[in-house]
């Protein structure tokens, strides 16, 4: 029962690792998409709004990553 345990705790971890990974891709991509609508021409205050709610997301990745390995 130990051993499934663990496995079953490692394999959770995997996927959310996996799924963090992912959530920062996209991200990275929702910036690139916002400078790129600013450089087309929507309103400039529209993407920054969205690069800053990125890069928070962006940031409670990291800083829960850092948490968890303290």
């Amino acid at each position: 029962m130990d051993r499934l345990l663990r496995f079953v705790a490692g394999f959770a971890v995997r996927v959310l690792t996996g799924l963090l990974v992912v959530l920062a891709l996209v991200a990275l991509a929702v910036i690139g998409l916002a400078l790129m609508a600013a450089k087309q021409g929507y309103p400039v205050a529209y993407a920054a709004v969205v690069i800053v709610l990125a890069l928070a997301v962006l940031g409670e990745i990291v800083m829960g990553t850092l948490r968890t390995h303290e």
